[in-house]
């Protein structure tokens, strides 16, 4: 629009001359006469001179020099002497009653008009008194408002134009200067109504026409306003300036009736005209294409608002929300609502994209938090909200998603449940999938608090009886074996249909065993059997019915459970094929005891009980008189396993043949290597009454005497001693250990020399283990653990109470020596399995490597150790080939701990980004920031692929914003937050 006016032509004079007037005054002087006539032609330096002579003139009369002397400063004015108007005003301020001096304002103020000096000249003007007024009034009027509005002093301008006659000249320069200034004044209307008087002005009908477009915009007459821009637009004689101007006023008016298909082109054209765009532009034409369903132009236009921080940026990252949602963006439209809830210009706005903020990371998940938090921001800011309940039920449901039962169960029970009791169901089943939870963690006291609490809930619900059943678990877990079978046996009463009730039968039949009460464990053992289908739970069923019948002297039941087990093919059928051959001889069928032997043997040469059945069937052998056979056999059995705690024992069974067999000094060789190479047993006990027996029968008592007192042992042992060691081995035997460990104990201490101090140390480290008193049987064992026939025992138990204590080191170090030692494959197998995760939790990875290639590689190993190799191998992968990597986390898809589950989502993510599928790897990463939000570093990690993504995809907004949300939310991650500030600056460059 137009910013400055000239008017040329308005700087004439009226022809009226003041000088003319004030000669009048001095006509009888003929000398100040002829001054005056020089003043009238402008020659003020010459009539300044005269008019100062007569001022000087003493002999004229006192009125002529006095107003020569006026005259002499009035003609330094228009010479713009130095000084000049001072000496005027000091003039008229001392002569005020003089006429001429009040013709003078008006004369000076014409004169600085016409040199378009207006400041000055409304000085004069406004001094000018009104009654003195020479010449017409219209053109005084006219040069007063013209000089006003020159100095913007519009007030006073309108007053003065509105002094001009509509019959004058003038006057339609009077209203277009009138307009102008009202149309200044935001008086649109008045200014409407003064520009369409002009339309048909010649002079001022194109120059009125972009005022008429302005005033019916801001009239709100939004039709006039199309109008007159189309007819602006239609015209070949606009301006640029007036065509980008009516593009934009056409383009906003059908925008404000909300015709925005109409308002599309013309906000269009104006946006690419060249023209400097404000974010109204910008928001108005996005909102535009927003509202005709071209959500991707909507996004284009809003993007270009949102660096601001000012209102029309908060309605702008709120319209760009919904756009993103409707364009099917979710996860941006996340970021949006996020920026336009931080600005505060308008509050119901700040409230609903809040609200549209933890809704949608509800749905989509939220890289930048975890989903509860999104939720719980809301709920904070806003805690009596319509969406209140909404909210809170999503909460619930997020941390369900999430496994954080702890969290869910806490918000149900204190702030859902006590308003609306109707949700308690809802409450039991989170109770319970958090007692579960804690169950898998091992975290047996709580989950059995926490079931507890869900079973005495006051309603019927499936899951407060199954509750019932996993508080009896947690129980068996902690030792409390009659409290478990009290629960099952309540559970039971319960009724319930379900995959719990299916293994009560089960459990009762361990808690029953665990009690020692082996004939009712039998009976729940063989009751699940029979109702169970093939599973692995019906297999160890079945081999647990046979070991109860065993140790309930049901012998032949037993042998038909253990053939069973063999026939299934169960995992310990070597166990069970071993167990028949014991049967066999308790039920004295030593021909079938031996067979079954020697077929053990034969079938099974890498079982774990391999030496027992060495031992066993070359026993049998000798106890059939074929002691050839016996003793080759026994000694096979010492060769092939040197540090099996049968040695000694096979070494006095040999010893035993011969002496039978008349051969002394075979039988005194064998009895003396015992009593040296195993001196803490009981073999080398019975040893050295053997060798006594010997060298009695030989009368070579002195020989005898000589023996013992070089092996420093005691002949004539007291009875007690033996007799309490035989009553500590007892306890032991039938698993009653904490009695068993007290007399072991006191044995030790009573007796700590004696032959089976090694003994009673095994016997009190495993009574106390049984027990749980884990500090007791850590000082038993590591007392023996160098001793060859318990050191493979010692070293697997003290392994694994050290990881028990997470006592890493120790554990470790246990651990490598049992695998060292170990002939067992079950032992290596454990202790192959304790290594890896040790190395692994140190961060040795590289270590744990080859022992988790050995973990993958054997059939036996459990589920959580396989998935624990998987993880360490991958991880070692990752640095050298992420795609042979990726195949190992595939496997660990499955996996129930949250941590590997965003690793596995991370290395997804950053392999999809290293081939370019940018949006694919977005999704990747949503899901581990929605699902496993609660990982912070791989979440932090993930964000960085997330920003490198959207700047690959050239949407620096969400990459920027992406960076600032690692800063804020992860400020203790120094490194992580180091490198978001580099890449921001990359952003910016």
């Amino acid at each position: 629009m137009i910013k400055k006016i000239i008017i040329q032509g308005f700087l004439l004079l009226g022809t009226y001359s003041f000088a003319q007037r004030t000669a009048i005054y001095t006509a009888s002087d003929q000398d100040f006469r002829e001054a005056t006539e020089v003043y009238h032609n402008q020659s003020y330096q010459f009539a300044q001179d005269r008019y100062q002579e007569i001022a000087t003139n003493h002999s004229k009369p006192q009125d002529v020099r006095e107003i020569s002397q006026f005259y002499v400063s009035l003609c330094a004015v228009k010479l713009r002497q130095k000084g000049a108007l001072a000496r005027f005003e000091t003039f008229a301020n001392s002569h005020p009653e003089k006429d001429y001096v009040q013709e003078a304002y008006q004369d000076l103020g014409d004169y600085f008009y016409g040199r378009g000096d207006y400041k000055n000249a409304l000085l004069y003007y406004d001094k000018t008194n009104p009654k003195l007024i020479r010449g017409k009034k219209d053109e005084y009027a006219f040069r007063v408002g013209y000089a006003a509005f020159s100095q913007h002093e519009y007030d006073k301008a309108l007053h003065a134009f509105k002094q001009v006659s509509n019959r004058s000249k003038l006057t339609e320069d009077a209203k277009y200067f009138s307009g102008h200034i009202l149309y200044q004044q935001e008086k649109a209307e008045k200014a409407r109504k003064l520009f369409n008087e002009l339309k048909d002005s010649d002079q001022y009908k194109d120059k009125v026409r972009p005022y008429l477009l302005q005033t019916a915009y801001k009239s709100s007459d939004y039709e006039e306003a199309i109008e007159e821009g189309k007819e602006i637009l239609a015209s070949t004689d606009q301006s640029g300036v007036q065509e980008k101007e009516a593009q934009k006023i056409v383009g906003e008016s059908y925008f404000n009736q909300q015709n925005y298909k109409e308002a599309i082109p013309y906000l269009e054209e104006y946006t690419n005209s060249g023209v400097i765009l404000t974010p109204t532009d910008y928001y108005q034409l996005g909102f535009s294409y927003d509202e005709t369903g071209n959500y991707s132009k909507a996004i284009e236009n809003y993007n270009k608002i949102v660096a601001g921080k000012d209102e029309m940026a908060q309605k702008a990252y709120y319209q760009l929300g919904h756009s993103y949602v409707k364009e099917g963006q979710k996860n941006e439209a996340l970021n949006a609502f996020k920026s336009a809830a931080e600005l505060d210009f308008d509050a119901k706005i700040q409230e609903d994209a809040l609200y549209n903020y933890a809704k949608l990371s509800y749905e989509i998940g939220n890289p930048h938090k975890t989903v509860p938090e999104a939720l719980n921001e809301y709920l904070v800011v806003y805690p009596n909200s319509n969406h209140t309940d909404e909210i809170h039920k999503m909460l619930v449901n997020s941390y369900q998603n999430l496994g954080d039962y702890a969290q869910a169960y806490d918000v149900l029970k204190t702030k859902i449940v006590p308003e609306n009791p109707s949700l308690k169901p809802l409450e039991a089943q989170i109770g319970y999938q958090y007692g579960v939870q804690l169950f898998k963690k091992g975290n047996d006291a709580k989950a059995e608090m926490i079931f507890s609490e869900v079973a005495q809930l006051p309603l019927k619900s499936s899951y407060s009886a199954k509750s019932v059943y996993w508080k009896g678990q947690a129980q068996y877990r902690q030792g409390n074996y009659k409290g478990a079978l009290k629960t099952l046996n309540d559970f039971q009463s319960l009724g319930l249909q379900s995959s719990e009730n299916d293994r009560v039968d089960y459990n009762k039949g361990y808690l029953y065993f665990k009690l020692g009460d082996y004939k009712n464990a039998a009976t729940y053992f063989k009751s699940y059997v029979n109702q169970a289908k093939d599973s692995n739970y019906r297999k160890d069923a079945q081999l647990r019915l046979a070991d109860s019948y065993y140790a309930s002297a049901q012998f032949w039941p037993s042998l038909e459970e253990y053939q069973k087990v063999v026939d299934a093919n169960h995992a310990q059928k070597d166990y069970a094929a071993f167990q028949k051959g014991m049967v066999y001889g308790l039920v004295n069928r030593e021909a079938e005891k031996q067979a079954q032997l020697e077929s053990f043997l034969k079938e099974y040469p890498k079982s774990d009980y391999y030496d027992d059945g060495m031992y066993q069937l070359a026993s049998t052998y000798f106890k059939a008189g074929d002691k050839e056979k016996a003793i080759q056999l026994f000694t096979k059995m010492q060769n092939d396993f040197p540090a099996s705690e049968l040695v000694p024992f096979a070494e006095l069974k040999k010893a035993q043949i011969y002496y039978n067999n008349d051969q002394s000094e075979e039988a005194l060789e064998a009895y003396k290597n015992i009593v040296q190479a195993f001196p803490n047993t009981s073999a080398a006990q019975e040893s050295v009454l053997g060798v006594k027996k010997i060298y009695t029968e030989n009368a070579q008592i002195g020989e005898y005497e000589k023996w013992v007192k070089n092996i420093g042992v005691e002949v004539d042992q007291d009875e007690l001693m033996r007799l309490n060691y035989e009553v500590a081995e007892k306890q032991f035997h039938e698993k009653k250990y904490d009695q068993a460990e007290k007399l072991f104990e006191e044995f030790i201490t009573k007796y700590p020399s004696s032959v089976n101090s090694t003994n009673a140390y095994y016997y009190k480290g495993e009574s106390a283990y049984q027990s749980n008193k884990i500090e007791k049987a850590i000082s038993a064992f590591e007392k023996i653990k160098n001793d060859n026939k318990y050191s493979e025992q010692a070293y697997l138990r003290l392994s694994q109470m050290y990881m028990k204590k997470e006592n890493k080191e120790l554990a470790l170090n246990s651990l490598l020596k049992l695998n060292e030692i170990s002939e067992k494959e079950a032992y290596q197998n454990f202790a192959t399995v304790g290594i890896m995760r040790i190395y692994h939790l140190n961060g040795e990875d590289e270590k744990a490597f080859p022992y988790a290639e050995k973990v993958l590689e054997n059939k036996q190993a459990s589920a959580s150790a396989k998935e624990d190799a998987q993880l360490i191998i991958a991880r070692n992968l990752v640095k050298t080939n992420l795609d042979e990597a990726l195949k190992y986390y595939e496997k660990l898809n499955q996996s129930e701990k949250e941590n590997i589950k965003a690793e596995v989502l991370y290395y997804k993510a950053q392999n999809l980004a290293n081939k370019k599928a940018y949006t694919k790897s977005n999704d990747a990463i949503f899901e581990l920031a929605s699902q496993y939000g609660a990982e912070a570093e791989w979440t932090a990690k993930a964000l960085l692929i997330m920003a490198d993504n959207y700047r690959a995809l050239e949407d620096p907004y969400q990459a920027n914003y992406t960076l600032e949300t690692i800063i804020e939310t992860y400020p203790e991650m120094t490194d992580i937050v180091n490198q978001a500030k580099a890449k921001q600056k990359l952003i910016k460059k």
